[in-house]
């Protein structure tokens, strides 16, 4: 029953089926005209006129207004929750359209369900519903019906995506990935099969699996782990089964490296443990141009990494290398088989003239190629290998020697740059201060520190000193031909030990976590490796000298690595007096000849300086290292005689040639001794150097003059500007040479 009872300046009331009503006066309707709306309103949501005639709710609502309009359907609550019902799932399923998804609130906002209530061509609404919401009795019971009509409408959907397997990123485009976490862990079982389904699709194709890597197939490769709006009990879920998974492919895929070098395959990734997890090299064999000879070397490497494979291998690159070289030369080459002596030679010379390749690299080349040809001689090679068989290791027969003396020896930190580096050694993290300290203080490797263990301290026999418990992995496995036990054990500082103990207590909940022993560990949500990364610590180590520019004495930027420290405690014990069989116990070797060869090259490097320091005071002269590594201990002494005699002095200084070389093949040059690398000049002859530097640029200016004078203007060529102009870069580089001395 609607009943108008009277008008209250500019509101009208009524009594609409007993509830009071207000509504604001129009002139322009009468109030049986308003009546009519009223019972027409109620009629539509009675009987669901709406379904089948979609312009009928626009036409009241251009009577009523947006504030009349809702609050009369507050009066017929039920019938009116039907209609938003009806447009809400009407709303989600259109949705489906659109190519991305909007805002949030566009998902469970009111304002946008009575908008798509009103979407009528015939009568357009142009009303801002934004306000809407304060005119309902109940905004979260409307704000859940249009949350149920979207989980009702996509669930579904998700559900058949998940039974296929298949990726939910155009979903999650559409109506967001916070809410498709919601959605699907509505059936947190059926959730949990999907995600175990990727899992393992990662490890039947032998790819490493994380969390960045699932998620993303997931959602999309744009989205991120434990997003803004994601469900916590599915993130919960995606890190339980990866990690999981993880454990699966912790045993498996370093046993079935095997599986995974298969001829037909160009390209195998080969896993490797370190500490608590995995990591993998990949070969590339399509980096081989001949597909003939990448067939061989295929065998080769199978027939290799089957005994073991070792994560320092690379071996394979300088033989891709070597190979390419030599097919691009030779194009006849189509196995091993085919290469002569004169292919090798030409190896050679190609390898010698890259760029960026030493002695010991070139070296390394042809050892590599040798193991290769030894296999392809050998009877081990594989029955079903159908190429020729090589008649002779060629090779073999090109001869490298004293090939020891071309491996660059790691240099100790001086002094100098020691200090510089521990006086900023604060404004790194507290971890990696203490790995420096313990790199300086026991010369242990990289890897030894990165794994100690919790337990690795131990009380000592000696006051003030602890005892540091490692494993030596470099020498693991013969330690253990050897009998020896894997634990090694070195003394250290109570401060060191006290530091170490910290640490083992601060990361105690991280060892549990992820059930591992070692006290360096870090907690990363997307990294699931949580080993101390010693490779990092070398680059943030080098950042810091780079920001300080700490410099060697002879003013180059010091290049940082963790073997450095090694060296330098063994020349430092050596320069104390300690013992080969003192130094070979707090190094880890199983014999004493690395120690032999710390102290010949510490006995060296002592001498060259002490006979450097030596001239310079005796003679106030500089003698370069390439003079005087040319000397034994001898011939030094014999120099000395020689130049205290004066045998040796010539104009501006003395002569370091060497008598063996026979006699000065520069005396019929005009200037013989300024630009010759054995002469010895200093300090004292400076003035003489400048005069003769100045006189040489009035020389150069003049014969400019002349050449400007005469229209020339490509002297740069001729014969006598080119001796003068060298005359007068010697007599520089002499001065300049002499002023960075005494700096």
């Amino acid at each position: 029953m609607i009943e108008y009872l009277g008008r209250d300046g500019t509101m009208t009331k009524w009594r609409i089926d007993g509830s009071d009503f207000s509504a604001r006066y129009d002139k322009c309707h009468s109030y049986e005209k308003f009546r009519r709306v009223i019972q027409c309103y109620r009629e539509i949501l009675t009987e669901e006129t709406y379904r089948t005639n979609p312009s009928c709710l626009s036409e009241v609502f251009h009577l009523l207004g947006l504030s009349a309009f809702i609050r009369l359907g507050m009066l017929w609550k039920s019938d009116f929750k039907r209609c938003y019902t009806y447009y809400a799932n009407v709303y989600a399923a259109e949705w489906a359209e659109r190519e991305t998804a909007a805002p949030k609130s566009i998902l469970v906002g009111i304002p946008d369900i009575l908008k798509r209530i009103m979407n009528c061509e015939s009568y357009p609404v142009t009303t801002n519903f934004k306000s809407a919401h304060r005119y309902f009795e109940d905004n979260k019971e409307f704000v859940q019906i249009a949350l149920k009509a979207f989980q009702d409408y996509w669930t579904p959907l998700l559900l058949a995506a998940m039974e296929k397997g298949t990726s939910l990123q155009s979903i999650s485009r559409k109506i967001g990935a916070g809410h498709v976490t919601d959605y699907i862990m509505i059936d947190e079982e059926k959730t949990r099969r999907y995600l175990q389904r990727i899992a393992r699709q990662f490890t039947a194709r032998r790819e490493l699996i994380s969390l960045r890597k699932i998620n993303n197939f997931v959602f999309g490769e744009d989205s991120r782990t434990n997003f803004n709006g994601c469900n916590a009990r599915f993130y919960q879920l995606l890190t339980i089964i990866t990690q999981e998974e993880f454990a699966i492919q912790n045993k498996r895929f370093v046993a079935e490296n095997a599986n995974a070098m298969e001829i037909h395959a160009d390209r195998w990734v080969l896993y490797y443990r370190h500490g608590g997890s995995l990591r993998f090299r990949t070969i590339d064999f399509s980096e081989v141009h001949c597909p003939s000879i990448r067939i061989e070397l295929k065998y080769y490497f199978r027939n290799r990494y089957c005994k073991s494979f070792q994560n320092t291998e690379h071996t394979y690159s300088l033989i891709f290398r070597a190979v390419n070289i030599l097919c691009d030369h030779n194009p006849s080459i189509q196995y091993f088989a085919d290469i002569d002596e004169t292919d090798v030679r030409m190896l050679h010379t190609a390898l010698e003239n890259i760029e960026g390749i030493g002695h010991s690299t070139l070296m390394l080349h042809f050892f590599a190629c040798r193991m290769v040809v030894d296999y392809l001689m050998c009877d081990e090679r594989d029955p079903s290998l159908k190429t020729p068989r090589p008649y002779a290791n060629l090779f073999r027969n090109l001869t490298f020697v004293n090939a020891h003396r071309y491996n660059r020896n790691t240099p100790y930190i001086p002094d100098k740059v020691l200090s510089q580096i521990e006086a900023h050694l604060h404004e790194l993290p507290e971890e990696d201060q203490l790995v420096f300290q313990i790199f300086m203080e026991t010369g242990m490797r990289a890897k030894e520190v990165a794994f100690l263990e919790e337990s690795c301290l131990e009380k000592a026999r000696h006051e003030g000193r602890v005892k540091l418990r490692y494993i030596p992995y470099k020498s693991l496995t013969a330690r253990r031909r050897a009998g020896i036990e894997d634990y090694h054990y070195v003394y250290i500082s109570e401060d060191l030990a006290a530091q170490i103990a910290q640490q083992s207590k601060k990361t105690k909940a991280l060892r549990a976590a992820y059930n591992l022993p070692y006290i360096f560990l870090y907690r990363h949500t997307w990294n699931k490796t949580p080993v101390f990364n010693t490779t990092y610590f070398v680059v943030r180590i080098n950042k810091l000298i780079e920001q300080h520019a700490i410099r060697d004495e002879s003013g180059v930027l010091w290049h940082f690595s963790s073997r450095q420290c090694r060296k330098t405690l063994a020349v430092t014990m050596i320069e104390n007096g300690a013992t080969a069989e003192e130094l070979t116990y707090q190094l880890g070797h199983l014999d004493a000849s690395t120690a032999a060869k710390y102290y010949a090259e510490v006995k060296t490097m002592k001498l060259a300086d002490l006979n450097r320091d030596f001239f310079k005071k005796q003679f106030d002269v500089l003698l370069s290292n390439e003079s005087l590594n040319q000397f034994t201990a001898e011939e030094r002494r014999q120099l000395y005689v020689d130049f205290r005699l004066g045998q040796r002095r010539v104009e501006l200084g003395f002569c370091a040639k060497k008598l063996s070389e026979g006699g000065c093949k520069n005396r019929n040059r005009l200037y013989h001794c300024v630009a010759c690398q054995q002469l010895c000049t200093g300090k004292k002859y400076l003035p003489y150097w400048y005069a003769l530097l100045d006189s040489q640029k009035q020389t150069v200016q003049a014969l400019l003059e002349t050449y400007r004078a005469e229209g020339i203007r490509d002297y740069e060529d001729f014969m006598e500007y080119r001796q003068e102009k060298h005359l007068l870069d010697a007599y520089r580089e002499i001065t300049q040479t002499i002023l960075e001395s005494e700096r």
